[in-house]
C-alpha cells in the first residue's frame, strides 16, 4: 500500500477535503501541520506552485486541493461507479472550491478578532455566515440540496 502525507497550515482549510476522503476511505496518512511562520522559510520555495496543500504519495508530490481531492476519490474508489457518480462528486467538489473561496474574498471573513474580546459587527457575521453554509443552512446550498436529492443535475447551473 503507498504511503500518503498532507502538509497544510495548523488548520482545516483547503487541506481538510482530502482529510475527509482518507477519513472515509479508512487509509492512514501523515498529517503534517506546520506553523505559518515556518511557511515563507521552510517550506514556500518546495511547493510547485508556492502554495499549499500538498500530497505526497511514496514521496512523489501533487499539489492543488481540487486535484488532489479527486485523485484520492479516484484511488479510494469514492469517485463514482458511472459517469453522473463522477459528475455529482465534482459538482460536490466545486461547490466545496466556491464556499472556501467565498470565505477568502469576502473582507469580513478574514479580519481576525480583535484581542478586546469585542468582536466588530464583520466578524460577528462571518461566523454566521461560515455557520451556515457549512452547516448547509445558507439559502443557496439549501436550494442546490433539494435539486440534487431530485435528481435533477442539469438543473444546478
Amino acid at each position: 500500500m503507498p504511503t500518503y502525507k498532507i502538509t497544510y497550515f495548523n488548520f482545516r482549510g483547503r487541506a481538510e477535503l482530502a482529510r475527509l476522503i482518507f477519513a472515509a476511505a479508512g487509509v492512514p496518512y501523515e498529517d503534517l501541520r506546520i506553523e505559518m511562520s515556518r511557511w515563507p522559510v521552510e517550506y514556500k520555495d518546495q511547493c510547485p506552485f508556492g502554495q499549499l496543500p500538498l500530497l505526497e504519495v511514496d514521496g512523489k508530490v501533487l499539489a492543488q486541493s481540487k486535484t488532489i481531492a479527486r485523485y484520492l476519490a479516484r484511488e479510494f474508489n469514492l469517485a463514482g461507479k458511472d459517469s453522473r457518480e463522477q459528475a455529482l462528486a465534482d459538482m460536490i467538489l466545486d461547490h466545496y472550491a466556491d464556499i472556501m473561496n467565498e470565505m477568502k474574498h469576502r473582507p469580513d471573513m478574514t479580519r481576525p478578532c480583535c484581542p478586546t474580546g469585542n468582536p466588530p459587527p464583520e466578524v460577528q457575521d462571518r461566523d454566521a455566515f461560515k455557520a451556515s453554509w457549512l452547516s448547509g443552512n445558507h439559502p443557496e446550498t439549501e436550494q442546490r440540496r433539494r435539486r440534487l436529492h431530485r435528481g435533477r443535475l442539469a438543473d444546478m447551473g
